[in-house]
């Protein structure tokens, strides 16, 4: 059995198109376990829950997902396969075989968004392992281990505890990296290996590190700018395409 957990936070505009996906794309028996907004009315995944925490907002989703696979370690045998996907995130191929190849050969897979100024972290975008091993090395998705990017900087994010627990153990793990071959922002937009898409920033301000330039720009003055304007458009654009198109991610490839 696969058990994917994910997270729809604030709105359900999410939930429609990535069940439309991971239905077309999972070839496998599979549960989904979601945390979904206390609005909801309606119910989709195998187990829904309106959980919420009193951690910061930078902390939210982490604290969404750690319960959310202590939820399915309940249930679970260890050779099931844990699945982590963010809300905007979805297979745009059939993944089952795929999954057994990774895992036959690696401990856990992936994404890692090198593109986002060098990120060394596992990405909850897409990761998946088994049971067992999630449960052996106590996975954590919380912020707070950091590391350098490119520009030196001291930063951190969901799945830095994760990449810290990776590395004390000396676990060979496989980082999925972004295909596209065309680029409509250097972050966002993402496939990766050839198999997941993530949009990005489907829940928040479409605003980057790397708008941001490392810092060198302020937030408030890059809300004021033609880029973050082009930001909005292109969320727009390409979150209609994804409804109107099943075939959207052909012109990433």
């Amino acid at each position: 059995m696969i058990y994917i957990c994910t997270v729809h936070y604030q709105t359900e505009v999410w939930i429609k198109p990535q069940l439309e996906y991971i239905k077309k794309n999972f070839d496998r028996p599979y549960k989904i376990v979601a945390c979904v907004p206390e609005t909801r009315n309606c119910k989709d995944f195998y187990l829904e829950s309106c959980y919420e925490n009193d951690s910061i907002l930078s902390y939210n989703h982490a604290d969404k997902l750690n319960y959310l696979s202590k939820v399915v370690c309940l249930e679970a045998k260890p050779t099931d396969v844990i699945i982590f996907l963010d809300g905007d995130a979805f297979p745009i191929k059939p993944i089952g075989r795929y999954l057994e190849e990774k895992l036959n050969k690696y401990a856990l897979i992936a994404v890692q968004r090198k593109e986002n100024d060098g990120d060394m972290n596992p990405h909850p975008s897409f990761a998946a392992t088994t049971v067992g091993f999630w449960e052996k090395i106590k996975g954590d998705w919380y912020p707070g281990y950091s590391w350098k990017n490119c520009h030196g900087s001291e930063v951190s994010d969901t799945g830095g505890n994760l990449l810290k627990i990776l590395d004390d153990h000396k676990v060979n793990w496989y980082p999925l990296n972004r295909t596209n071959r065309t680029n409509i922002h250097p972050l966002w937009f993402g496939v990766y290996d050839d198999v997941v898409y993530h949009h990005g920033a489907g829940y928040r301000m479409p605003i980057s590190r790397l708008d941001l330039k490392n810092g060198s720009i302020d937030e408030d003055e890059f809300i004021g700018s033609v880029e973050f304007v082009r930001n909005l458009e292109a969320q727009n654009i390409v979150f209609d395409e994804i409804g109107n198109n099943v075939n959207f991610f052909e012109r990433f490839l």
